[in-house]
């Protein structure tokens, strides 16, 4: 037994409500399945603009606090611009190694400034200064003159450091000091 196309007509003819009822069915199944990848797509963009949108939310908690964050910052820039010395004032660079040797009591033999890091790029406007120092002195006022150097205004990382007998009681200390200054 074959259907044909008097027979639809005839069925379609006698039940029309359940007839249009599976027609709309028969169109909703094959849309359904044809736009199943529009739906996976548009999953994956909801996705992404809900991970836009938590990372805005976190953005705009973090700015109400920005202002006093950027006044720290530029605190602690002045600060650091204030303690460290410029590269080009080669005169004036030694001086704050006397101011030690005056507080210590350490007799300063040699101080020389020399050549800074190369540039890491043109932004950098903080580099490293390296000094060699040679100093003698007492084993108590050594002691005193590097801790004044590591505690001091200035900021200082001590690279190489060498201790030798130089008198009866006294010392003698040669060390090379990586200052932080400016261009």
């Amino acid at each position: 037994m074959s259907i044909q196309g008097k027979d639809i007509t005839r069925i379609v003819k006698k039940y029309p409500l359940p007839s249009a009822c599976l027609l709309v069915l028969i169109i909703a199944v094959m849309a359904f399945y044809l736009r199943t990848d529009l739906l996976i797509e548009a999953n994956s963009k909801l996705e992404e603009r809900s991970t836009e949108l938590k990372r805005y939310k976190t953005n705009l908690a973090a700015s109400a606090q920005l202002d006093t964050q950027l006044l720290v910052l530029q605190k602690a820039n002045a600060q650091l611009q204030a303690s460290a010395i410029h590269i080009t004032e080669l005169a004036k660079n030694p001086q704050f190694f006397y101011s030690l040797e005056k507080e210590t009591g350490v007799k300063i033999s040699d101080v020389r400034q020399m050549a800074a890091s190369a540039a890491k790029g043109p932004l950098d406007a903080f580099i490293v200064v390296p000094f060699t120092i040679v100093a003698e002195g007492e084993y108590i006022n050594i002691l005193n003159f590097l801790k004044r150097l590591e505690y001091g205004n200035n900021i200082v990382k001590i690279s190489t450091a060498s201790l030798a007998p130089f008198q009866q009681t006294k010392l003698s200390l040669t060390i090379t000091v990586d200052v932080l200054g400016l261009r």
